[in-house]
């Protein structure tokens, strides 16, 4: 019997040590279970950083993009402003130029009417001084002594 018992006492120690293999086995099973969901949580913020990473390079990207268009945008309207710009000084100096010419034929209209005015002036005081000179002739006949002795 004390075989039976030594055989029963090897066989008890030898699933204890079992046992316990199964236990650490589980023990680490669970261990590298948990490690690995510690990981997979680990893996799973770095994704998540990385995708708002990646959210945030587009939405840079877009925002850049837009500034670009912004600015394509405010280059046009400065190109179209320098084209107005440009036509407006054109015709501004045309109208100097046609101010200039109407200004020129304008001064020597003036002085030509000035001129007119001065010859007529002197055309009246011509015939003003015409008229003086047959007035007093009129008058120096009435009273001239042929006259006065037809008279009498």
């Amino acid at each position: 019997m004390r075989l039976r018992k030594l055989r029963l006492q090897i066989a008890v120690n030898a699933l204890t040590v079992q046992q316990t293999l199964v236990s650490n086995a589980e023990a680490q099973k669970q261990k590298t279970y948990n490690d690995m969901l510690h990981l997979a949580a680990e893996l799973n913020a770095r994704d998540e950083e990385n995708r708002r990473n990646l959210t945030g390079n587009t939405v840079s990207q877009a925002t850049l993009e837009r500034y670009r268009q912004d600015i394509l945008a405010i280059d046009q309207q400065l190109a179209e402003s320098a084209d107005s710009h440009a036509q407006a000084r054109e015709h501004l100096e045309q109208m100097r130029s046609d101010l200039t010419k109407k200004s020129a034929d304008y001064l020597a209209k003036k002085k030509s009417l000035e001129q007119l005015e001065t010859a007529f002036q002197e055309e009246n005081n011509a015939a003003a001084l015409l008229q003086a000179e047959i007035e007093d002739e009129d008058r120096d006949e009435f009273h001239s002594p042929t006259l006065n002795a037809g008279r009498a």
